[in-house]
């Protein structure tokens, strides 16, 4: 038997229907989320601009509670904008956590969840595409990395601070987005990155190691790599060869690089390439290493970011010193506490 919320629901739905059609353009746009104590302590919001519902839990206090709200409660529509759950001690997390209900975002943040069956999200499938799961406790063999590819629309994952010790063969296509920061990775093949071949940005640190010369060649859209704050020391001819014409932004910042090769950077054809070199142990800007990258910076576009380097002003600096045109190009650095900008080179004899 229907309850008098689904009857009532229904008489407003043949009410407005009955309205003429100046009345329904007045007539306020009806708020389709479930009752406030059917689904308490989770809290609905209506969104009238994407006319769907948000779902906000911050004070679940077991996955069974959260499980409950989706068996008994009644859900006048199926389909959310997103839930968001923090700070709940969820553990693993079983087929269909939300019973039928299907939402375009899932948080599930700081939840203490240990395993992900690969089908907790089923309903979802169809519109998900955005799956945050940040500091949990999720690791190589708990994760179901290879039900990515069953969500059409996914194109953003973040994982960051988990448990994950490999970084994982991806098979999926509409992935473009994929954020393992602070998960113990030490290195990554190109093979884990083929079954991905939409993905824009990569973020992996701050335990990265190595990784081959090769590993970016199938990532024909990559516009940003982020390996910042990892172990990668020195740049030898090679490691970071790219293959996106579309790529613009590199971040190797604090990875203790005191020195990079000629081509230790190719591929890059974009003219507003930005290089994020903050915090490394550079004593030079070599011209042989910089210029074929400034080079394409002309347009103004581009950005040199070298703040937190020791670097010393001398005639191996002369050619970028000399030349207003790159220098522009550099946005931070400083030599002996003197802004690049600033150095007075008028009585260099280089």
């Amino acid at each position: 038997m229907a309850s008098w919320h689904q009857l009532a629901l229904v008489l407003v739905l043949i009410t407005t229907a009955a309205l003429p059609s100046s009345s329904q353009r007045l007539a306020p746009k009806l708020d389709l989320c479930p009752l406030a104590w059917d689904i308490s302590p989770c809290t609905c919001t209506w969104d009238e601009d994407l006319g769907q519902p948000d779902l906000y839990c911050p004070h679940i206090q077991s996955l069974g509670q959260l499980q409950d709200i989706f068996v008994t409660a009644f859900f006048p529509v199926k389909r959310f904008w997103r839930i968001r759950v923090s700070e709940a001690p969820l553990g693993d997390l079983p087929e269909d956590v939300f019973n039928d209900v299907q939402f375009d975002e899932v948080h599930l943040n700081s939840c203490n969840i240990t395993s992900v069956h690969p089908d907790a999200f089923r309903a979802s499938r169809p519109n998900m595409d955005t799956l945050e799961m940040y500091s949990n406790l999720l690791t190589d063999k708990s994760f179901p990395w290879s039900s990515l590819a069953e969500y059409a629309q996914l194109w953003y994952v973040n994982l960051e601070n988990n448990l994950f010790s490999t970084f994982p063969n991806l098979t999926t296509e509409t992935l473009e987005d994929l954020n393992l920061w602070g998960n113990p990775v030490t290195t990554f093949t190109r093979e884990a990155l083929q079954g991905a071949p939409n993905l824009r940005i990569l973020e992996v640190s701050p335990y990265l190691e190595s990784f081959p010369e090769d590993a970016f060649q199938d990532l024909h859209q990559l516009e940003e790599l982020h390996l910042s704050h990892n172990l990668l020391g020195d740049l030898r001819r090679g490691q970071v060869t790219l293959n996106s014409p579309a790529f613009k932004y590199l971040y190797i910042a604090d990875n203790a690089i005191s020195s990079i090769d000629p081509d230790a950077i190719t591929g890059v054809t974009s003219t507003r390439l930005k290089i994020f070199l903050e915090d490394n142990l550079l004593t030079k800007v070599e011209e042989e290493v910089f210029l074929p990258l400034m080079a394409r910076m002309l347009d103004g576009w581009g950005e040199l970011e070298l703040q937190g380097n020791p670097l010393v002003c001398d005639c191996d600096m002369f050619w970028l010193l000399s030349n207003d045109t790159l220098l522009d190009n550099v946005r931070s650095g400083s030599c002996g506490g003197v802004d690049l900008h600033d150095v007075d080179i008028s009585s260099w004899n280089c």
